[in-house]
């Protein structure tokens, strides 16, 4: 994988950026690596992570890096993402949280530093 790119998964596109970014300094492991890595375990990982609303720790700098908790569908995620409606418990409110259903969601997520 390149810098920047683009990739096909299931029809949609899902631009990757700076693939080439070391996340795991101590083994030197690349964003590009892990998008790849979660690739090709989908299918083993898929029947734990469907239909569940997801709470992301997310290391956009690297494992090494501060990273942070993000529980609700950040704004600019696509439109294809699935979502699931959570009733938040202290507000009262609905929140949409990720729903990790599908092969182009998890690489969406690990090119956001997921």
């Amino acid at each position: 994988m390149t810098n920047e790119n683009k990739i096909r998964i299931n029809n949609k596109d899902i631009s990757l950026s700076k693939t080439d970014k070391i996340f795991y300094p101590d083994s030197d492991i690349t964003k590009a690596a892990i998008i790849e890595y979660y690739r090709k375990i989908w299918k083993n990982i898929a029947p734990y992570a469907t239909d569940r609303p997801l709470v992301m720790q997310r290391f956009p700098d690297g494992i090494n890096a501060q990273g942070f908790f993000q529980k609700k569908i950040s704004d600019y995620f696509p439109d294809w993402m699935d979502t699931i409606k959570i009733i938040e418990k202290k507000s009262n409110k609905k929140a949409e949280y990720v729903n990790c259903n599908n092969e182009e969601t998890i690489v969406y997520l690990v090119n956001q530093g997921f």
